[in-house]
């Protein structure tokens, strides 16, 4: 859980900054010893190093064991009118059946937000909602909670309706 609490302390740093980016333009141009004292002597320079060693224990998640993920804590940093509705980040991933349901519900709500060219390319894709087995596995998985199993019903029955797309 460290890393939860370094991703909530760079949030509360962003919140007292009243922006949604840092910038560490406080190191500029070290071109002479001086500069150099400088940064040392200020801090600048621990607290890159410091924040170094927080993104090297962040970035090792990538090397952890599948167990060790766990997607969920994400959804504790989703904003509220997030939770429930795809944001297509495919945490739900891998699909027992191989549905990309990122993709698959970006086209849905595509097409149903008038989108023309959404329904022509989910009628492309190789395998859709329809294959859905119900196994929950993307339920499990998905930060923001959304409900896949129904969606992809949901999604199967409006793209296999008569006049989204012809065959």
């Amino acid at each position: 859980m460290r890393a939860v609490s370094i991703i909530l302390t760079w949030l509360r740093q962003l919140d007292n900054l009243k922006t949604d980016y840092i910038d560490y333009g406080f190191i500029h141009c070290i071109d002479e010893m001086a500069d150099w004292k400088q940064y040392r002597k200020n801090g600048a320079f621990a607290y890159l190093m410091q924040m170094k060693e927080q993104v090297e224990y962040l970035l090792g998640f990538f090397e952890s064991e599948e167990g060790e993920k766990d997607y969920s804590v994400i959804g504790t940093f989703s904003p509220a009118e997030a939770v429930g509705k795809s944001v297509y980040c495919n945490h739900c991933k891998p699909c027992t059946k191989g549905l990309d349901i990122g993709i698959i519900n970006k086209y849905y709500d595509l097409a149903r937000n008038g989108d023309s060219m959404a329904a022509e390319h989910y009628r492309n894709l190789e395998i859709k909602a329809d294959a859905c087995v119900q196994c929950g596995h993307c339920e499990a998985r998905c930060p923001f909670h959304v409900r896949q199993e129904g969606r992809m019903k949901e999604i199967g029955a409006y793209f296999g309706r008569k006049g989204v797309y012809d065959d």
